[in-house]
């Protein structure tokens, strides 16, 4: 009986969730013409809290004090699923954007999305076009903008923090600007890497500690980034 009433929960949840993302994408791009970006990101953050709501998953953030809604910062946190940067985009009180790898720039609809809500596409592939996006994502920052990067550059699969790549520590550098580690819970179980499974859940955003522009300057461009990972690794045990 538990079988099938997940297996009904989960077809709702796949059917509400592709509708809904579906109409957020499509009411953004026709905002677009008439609202500032800066209105379009409040309007943004009320429709994906309505969408965890109709989903029935319940977020939890922890250390939300510690954040200024008006600061910049470079926010880093694991990759556990889909609904990873939906949460961090609709329960952190920040002007917050992406850099996303380039194709996904090239999808039908998700695209124009991608690019009207301000993300900068990365290619991973090329060293001189990768950092081209940090300067320009650096130079965002300066308005007050804040991004949120994965820097393992794809989802975990077994739930495990995997290697960190160095462009998220490379854009705080550019931008001097502060980090952010997060560490989320439960959103590997909410939706396994590569099913369409959908399981409504509580799952948790735990914020860490702010490290500063000068501990990341006095710590050193390779330690920064173990040292990063520790913390995020604190966050999620």
């Amino acid at each position: 009986m538990k079988k099938i009433l997940s297996f009904f929960i989960s077809i709702y949840c796949i059917l509400v969730a592709s509708v809904g993302m579906s109409v957020i994408m499509l009411v953004t791009i026709a905002l677009s013409h008439f609202k500032s970006s800066e209105k379009l990101d409040i309007l943004l953050k009320k429709y994906f809290r309505a969408f965890f709501k109709i989903l029935f998953i319940k977020v939890e953030i922890n250390g939300i004090e510690k954040l200024d809604k008006n600061s910049a910062y470079v926010f880093i946190p694991n990759h556990l699923s889909f609904f990873d940067g939906f949460a961090l985009h609709a329960f952190l009180p920040n002007y917050l954007r992406g850099i996303e790898i380039d194709f996904h720039f090239k999808w039908f609809i998700y695209g124009k999305f991608l690019t009207l809500a301000g993300n900068i596409p990365i290619n991973p592939n090329n060293i001189k076009s990768s950092f081209a996006s940090i300067k320009k994502a650096a130079e965002i920052m300066k308005t007050g903008k804040s991004f949120v990067i994965f820097p393992e550059g794809e989802r975990s699969k077994s739930g495990k923090l995997g290697e960190f790549k160095r462009l998220p520590f490379l854009l705080a550098l550019e931008a001097k600007a502060p980090i952010i580690p997060i560490g989320l819970i439960g959103f590997q179980e909410l939706m396994p890497v590569g099913t369409w499974r959908i399981s409504p859940r509580k799952v948790t955003v735990n914020i860490g500690e702010a490290i500063n522009y000068e501990q990341i300057t006095n710590i050193g461009n390779k330690e920064i980034v173990n040292y990063t990972r520790n913390k995020i690794q604190e966050l999620i045990s």
